[in-house]
């Protein structure tokens, strides 16, 4: 998972958060610092899911940071 590279985009992200998880709020994300653990939190209290299943969503969802990816090089071996 590339934590530090979602942390670091948060502000771009969030619109992308929103449309994967739509019970999620631009107050609920527009605070944040980008930590991982907030947005698992969000999800578990937003969709009623344990942690783990939150947990997995958040890593299923890393697949649509490819594009960061290319922006940022030195960020491709974040894991």
């Amino acid at each position: 998972m590339r934590e530090e590279l979602i942390s670091s985009h948060w502000s771009q992200l969030r619109r992308i958060f929103r449309k994967q998880w739509p019970r999620l709020t631009e107050g609920d994300l527009v605070n944040d610092r980008g930590d991982i653990g907030y947005l698992i939190g969000l999800l578990q209290e937003r969709y009623d899911v344990d942690r783990f299943e939150a947990w997995r969503q958040v890593h299923e969802f890393e697949p649509e940071l490819w594009f960061f990816d290319r922006a940022n090089p030195d960020a491709a071996d974040m894991s």
